[in-house]
């Protein structure tokens, strides 16, 4: 399943028939994204004809989703273990690590798993610093909304931050302000020039 704001697609049965959360046809960028989910997935042999046929679309429709992610503020990505979450999310940091900082959070991190210039935080179960870092998360949105009271930085007009959350549910069982922090940062980040990728 992807999330994208209040916009879900959603995989609702194990041979690849979908439920796109709204009442018109799918777009050309929501059957790029089916067709990366199950390219992701490496589930190809096993899809209904009619999915097949999406995923034959012409290869310039599939690189749609990047540029929709690229402006993406809240993305929670849902699929089951080795659905392709993490690899989608590996391109999100690849891309947007080019313009802004990225911060990664998660406790199953190892060498060269993210891009170089991204800063990861947990690599080893470290639950201890995954907690102080989404602390600390809040204290610098606090800390923009502040400056943004105070009229020293118009609304959004900060260093963009993105913050990628990989194995959340790991997190949430071991760290006790994680689901606190994910709800604020969920519902109170965009206009501090936040974005939030959950997997």
């Amino acid at each position: 399943s992807f999330y994208i704001g209040n916009d879900r697609i959603r995989s609702l049965t194990t041979n690849a028939k979908w439920d796109i959360d709204s009442d018109h046809e799918p777009t050309q960028a929501e059957l790029a994204m089916q067709a990366l989910f199950f390219q992701a997935a490496g589930r190809n042999g096993r899809h209904t004809e009619e999915v097949t046929q999406q995923l034959l679309l012409p290869a310039t429709i599939t690189p749609e989703l990047m540029p929709i992610l690229d402006n993406a503020q809240r993305v929670l990505i849902k699929a089951a273990s080795d659905g392709g979450k993490t690899t989608l999310l590996q391109h999100i940091a690849d891309r947007r690590v080019k313009n802004q900082t990225v911060l990664i959070i998660d406790s199953q991190s190892y060498p060269d798993k993210w891009p170089a210039d991204c800063k990861v935080v947990g690599t080893g179960s470290n639950h201890q610093a995954i907690s102080t870092a989404l602390d600390n998360l809040i204290e610098l949105m606090v800390k923009r909304y502040r400056e943004i009271g105070q009229g020293i930085v118009r609304e959004g007009a900060h260093p963009k931050l993105t913050i990628i959350i990989d194995e959340w549910m790991a997190i949430v069982d071991e760290c006790e302000n994680a689901k606190d922090v994910i709800r604020r940062l969920l519902t109170e980040s965009r206009k501090a020039a936040m974005s939030v990728f959950i997997g």
